[in-house]
């Protein structure tokens, strides 16, 4: 069968059920990252980026990174990173057979769907120039989206005619009051599919998310 999501082929299953689509749920480690550290025996973790969204590849490095250093911090917190992860669209997770051996579970495949909606969807994406993003979802003015931001980049707060630039609970933030492209022209509202980039209140870093709530 073709995956809808990509096109790939995937393997179908038919038992009393049912017939199932076999799809390998995700997996996530990142309430056992304390373990794994703590271990001893592992350098390195490989994160799966091959076949995922720029999104998912950029959270899920950086929960991992947040979680490791959190581990040599000691502010570990598995819920933390939990919730990070689920904010992208995935499979199902699944911590595999590192804790549990093979003939003890029956739940590392997703017999349900190809992908799972994450909580969040991406909404945006920052341009090199840093003073403009193209619109990946749906951006209103007066809304609050959270931005992430490549790491060891700050932003600078600012507010204007434009818009504001801010911190909320820790989280970097932006609020449109107005959307203007960069050929000045305001827009009630803009859309995934427009093709201007739209003026962004203040400068941030290139290649910063911007993603909201669903």
């Amino acid at each position: 069968a073709e995956n809808p999501d990509d096109g790939t082929l995937l393997k179908i299953e038919q038992d009393e059920g049912g017939t199932h689509i076999m799809n390998a749920k995700d997996m996530n480690m990142s309430s056992h990252v304390d373990e794994i550290s703590a271990s001893g025996v592992v350098d390195s973790l490989k994160i799966e980026g091959r076949t995922k969204s720029t999104y998912y590849a950029a959270i899920t490095a950086r929960t991992y990174r947040m979680a490791i250093d959190d581990f040599y911090d000691k502010k570990y917190d598995a819920k933390k990173y939990e919730e990070e992860l689920l904010t992208t669209k995935h499979r199902g997770f699944s911590d595999a057979y590192l804790v549990q051996r093979p003939h003890e579970r029956n739940d590392t495949q997703n017999l349900h769907t190809a992908i799972s909606e994450g909580t969040y969807e991406v909404s945006g994406l920052v341009l090199e120039d840093g003073r403009h993003f193209m619109c990946k979802y749906k951006t209103y003015p007066n809304t609050e989206i959270e931005m992430i931001v490549p790491a060891n980049e700050k932003i600078q707060e600012i507010e204007n005619e434009l818009g504001k630039i801010f911190i909320k609970e820790g989280k970097p933030t932006i609020v449109f009051y107005k959307i203007i492209t960069n050929t000045d022209k305001e827009l009630e509202s803009v859309h995934s599919g427009y093709t201007l980039p739209i003026k962004l209140p203040g400068i941030l870093p290139a290649h910063t998310i911007m993603r909201q709530k669903i």
